[in-house]
């Protein structure tokens, strides 16, 4: 891939997009009642998403490989964000059930 500017062009190297896999699953609390709006991220890639009144989420177009997850804005949790991970093959969904400890 090139990008020309007014002044020369820069070689960005080659860009490869792939459609990637699905990261899905449900967030429980320690209680094993599912945690409604709270935040699932793969900071890495930027990608955020809120669970639904079941607890539940989905990432679509995640690069395959294995990934750290981090669970935020639960009510009442101060500390570090509890995290899992979850590995991510191309074209395929993972899923997974996390209990907040």
């Amino acid at each position: 891939m090139n990008v020309r500017s007014s002044t020369r062009a820069t070689s960005l190297g080659s860009l490869r997009m792939t459609p990637g896999g699905t990261a899905s699953g449900r967030v429980l609390g320690a209680d094993g009642k599912p945690l409604a709006g709270v935040q699932v991220s793969l900071s890495d890639l930027f990608l955020y998403v809120d669970t639904d009144s079941e607890g539940r989420w989905r990432i679509e177009h995640v690069p395959a490989g294995t990934w750290e997850f981090h669970v935020n804005g639960i009510e009442g949790r101060e500390g570090p964000s509890p995290r899992f991970t979850l590995a991510v093959d191309e074209g395929k969904t993972a899923e997974t059930e996390f209990r907040v400890p």
